[in-house]
């Protein structure tokens, strides 16, 4: 069967970069706070700077907005995220079950074209972009109810097409959704980017003026530079090193599925907003770099075996290991 190949980047890739991109908008807004709050508790040596008044207003403002764009950047699309996650999930756990029960009727009657149509595992579907999902899905669904007089003795009724469309339907809707909040990410990274680049001229203009003070208030000159410097290695550490077993045998759980979230504490809290999902690696082992210090939540999860939800915390430059253990399903659907 042929399939299209498009170009549509993974959400792995996604995550990815936009992890990427708030690290280096984080640490830019670290320094541009602390600037500003150093400015703030000086006002009393900056007063004498000509100029400088109407510059740091505008300066603060901009500060201001960025912290406003950076929010909206983090919380505008969690919940559509989740939800089409748990469709698609869904939606994987019942194509799955008519899979079987086809597959078993087309080995029976030989029927190679058939097989070959629908021999699709759980790690198939699930590595399939959305929308070659959304096809393949489709065209399982269109094969099983062709065959459903046939099938019905494999126990392939009609309410079990009804939920596989249903499935499919509502997987294929909120698709939609995650295009536009990809496109509203894109619109605010843009924005951020640009007033990003005015703020940084305005603070220039900022560094020439403080230079002024230079040889009457060193003190307050090179707390000024302090404060501006851009800790390039606040995020070039190891955060985390994972390990998953097999809680039965102890034998490595290799492509399992990780995801980390924030923890929340507060609803304002979006400053450690992060978003990675990935596959552990063949001996059971994962490691993430730079993640930003606060509290997570890690869930991993593999066919056959129950999900594991655990909590975590990165503590500045220090590596978190975290070790895991899955205990095999009584009845896997």
């Amino acid at each position: 069967m042929l399939i299209r190949i498009r170009n549509e980047p993974t959400e792995n890739t996604i995550n990815q970069k936009e992890l990427t991109m708030r690290k280096t908008i984080l640490v830019k807004s670290n320094m541009l706070i602390l600037t500003r709050d150093y400015l703030l508790n000086n006002a009393s040596i900056t007063a004498s700077i000509s100029q400088f008044a109407l510059l740091f207003t505008q300066f603060t403002n901009d500060i201001d907005l960025l912290q406003n764009l950076r929010e909206q950047f983090a919380t505008n699309h969690s919940g559509v995220t989740e939800n089409k996650n748990i469709l698609k999930a869904d939606l994987i756990t019942e194509l799955s079950d008519l899979i079987r029960r086809i597959l078993v009727y087309a080995k029976i009657t030989n029927n190679q074209i058939l097989e070959t149509e629908v021999n699709y595992t759980d790690k198939k579907l699930d590595v399939l972009t959305n929308n070659d999902l959304c096809d393949i899905s489709q065209i399982i669904y269109a094969r099983g109810n062709a065959n459903s007089t046939a099938l019905a003795s494999y126990g392939v009724t009609a309410t079990t097409l009804s939920t596989v469309k249903t499935a499919i339907d509502s997987f294929t809707q909120a698709l939609p959704q995650i295009a536009l909040i990809r496109k509203e990410r894109k619109t605010i990274n843009m924005q951020i980017d640009e007033l990003l680049k005015k703020i940084m001229a305005e603070l220039h203009i900022l560094d020439c003026l403080i230079d002024i003070l230079k040889k009457a208030q060193p003190n307050f000159h090179e707390g000024y530079k302090e404060a501006r410097r851009i800790d390039k290695t606040a995020f070039n550490t190891l955060s985390l090193i994972g390990k998953a077993k097999d809680a039965g045998t102890g034998k490595d759980l290799s492509r399992a599925t990780i995801s980390i979230n924030p923890a929340l504490t507060t609803a304002a809290d979006t400053t450690t907003t992060a978003l990675i999902t990935k596959k552990i690696a063949g001996k059971g082992g994962f490691k993430v770099k730079s993640l930003p210090e606060g509290n997570y939540t890690l869930t991993i999860s593999k066919y056959g075996y129950e999900t594991q939800e655990i909590n975590f915390s990165i503590n500045g430059k220090e590596t978190t290991r975290v070790h895991l253990s899955l205990e095999k399903q009584e009845h896997p659907g």
